[in-house]
């Protein structure tokens, strides 16, 4: 049976005859158009006296509303009985961010509310996420303006999970979610997380982080090197000498932050044990180890594929019936995977181990830059072992001829 906007009296006699002939009861209530599942509370008593009277009666009522077709709300019928923590969609928080404001929305049917994007903001919004202690929050990346709110919510022992914005945006398709303002990101981010269970963020080690900024800078100081050289060949003479100042600057400030990073790997305790053990490979400087520390701290506690595909050097299958298609890298992060590659193209001039590897693979007749990327992955998978069984790079030992 459907129900539309009734009067009361018109439901009673539809619920008592679903309850008669043992029928289902759809309502779509407007009154109520942030609820998708829960049971109205003024017809959950006469509900109960109706199963009472006729027991072999199923009757449900969900609430829906009136816009769940263009934003694809899910509709979801909750259970009467008590249910696990870890499967009630209530305890699981989406929080949309942007430069003025956060957006917060409890599960799928809880309240939301807006809150400054500013330090009084954030620790407002810590202290009523601490009421109802959530199994876990998920912020999308935007660049850096999450990065406070993590960090508070880190600190306060809530879980956060850090997700990209394309796995949300993807689910959201998924599920035919359409619509899109910031209470609805926050409110999908909330669905997602109960869905897709993502892990949360470790609390990082503050040397860490300043290891990960100064890699980060040094990046973003040679990016902008090349294209300050890209442009000599156009530029006018009139700008010439200026330019040439700022590559001078850029140069020296690219050299003053290696410094700085090879500094920190020597003296901090946290880095220099594995700083050892990772340059002890062929092919793995300063750079590379330093990166491989502060933006993968998970290397040495993941299983090869999971770091493979973590850094995005795994192929991954593109099978469908008869038609087997070639295997392609996906995903995983760019910034290692890029700091990796240089380390790779050292490692097949000098590291024996990649260079019989690269060479066998050219020789069964693979591309050389699909070679290159089989030994990214071989060199990953090497350094991951290392540093889980906390030993250095051991070349291979000779075979030993035997006179018989």
């Amino acid at each position: 049976s459907m129900i539309g906007e009734t009067q009361e009296s018109d439901r009673d006699v539809v619920f008592e005859a679903a309850a008669k002939r043992g029928s289902c009861v759809f309502w779509h209530n407007r009154e109520y158009p942030g609820a998708r599942s829960a049971v109205v509370p003024e017809t959950d008593a006469k509900l109960q006296a109706l199963g009472t009277l006729y027991p072999n009666a199923r009757t449900v009522v969900w609430t829906k509303s009136p816009n769940s077709a263009r934003t694809g709300f899910p509709i979801v019928p909750r259970s009467r009985k008590k249910m696990n923590s870890q499967y009630d969609p209530e305890m699981y928080v989406g929080i949309d961010v942007s430069k003025a404001q956060l957006d917060v929305a409890i599960g799928q049917e809880g309240e939301t509310w807006q809150a400054a994007n500013t330090a009084g903001g954030i620790g407002s919004t810590v202290k009523r996420l601490e009421a109802y202690r959530p199994l876990l929050v998920v912020v999308e990346s935007t660049g850096g303006l999450e990065k406070p709110l993590v960090k508070a919510l880190q600190e306060s022992g809530i879980p956060v999970a850090l997700v990209h914005p394309g796995r949300v945006r993807k689910f959201a398709a998924g599920i035919g979610w359409l619509a899109k303002t910031d209470r609805l990101d926050a409110r999908l981010l909330a669905w997602f997380a109960f869905s897709a269970h993502p892990h949360p963020k470790p609390q990082p080690n503050p040397a860490c982080e300043d290891l990960s900024e100064l890699v980060r800078r040094r990046n973003q100081i040679i990016e902008m090197l090349t294209a300050e050289r890209n442009r000599r060949a156009t530029c006018p003479s009139s700008m010439l000498e200026a330019l040439e100042e700022h590559i001078t600057w850029l140069t020296t400030e690219r050299d003053r932050l290696t410094t700085q990073i090879e500094t920190m790997l020597s003296t901090q305790p946290e880095f220099h044990d594995k700083d050892v053990i990772l340059q002890s490979a062929k092919g793995v400087g300063p750079i590379l180890s330093a990166t491989l520390q502060a933006e993968l701290p998970e290397l040495g506690r993941y299983s090869h594929k999971q770091i493979a595909a973590l850094v995005g050097v795994a192929p991954f299958s593109k099978d469908s019936g008869r038609y087997h298609g070639k295997r392609q890298i996906k995903g995983g992060r760019s910034g290692v995977r890029c700091t990796l590659y240089l380390g790779t193209l050292s490692a097949i001039r000098y590291n024996p181990v990649i260079r019989a590897h690269y060479q066998q693979l050219v020789e069964r007749g693979k591309l050389r830059k699909v070679a290159i990327v089989a030994c990214m992955r071989k060199l990953l998978v090497i350094l991951n072992a290392m540093i889980r069984d906390l030993r250095p790079w051991q070349p291979p030992s000779a075979p030993v001829a035997l006179d018989i």
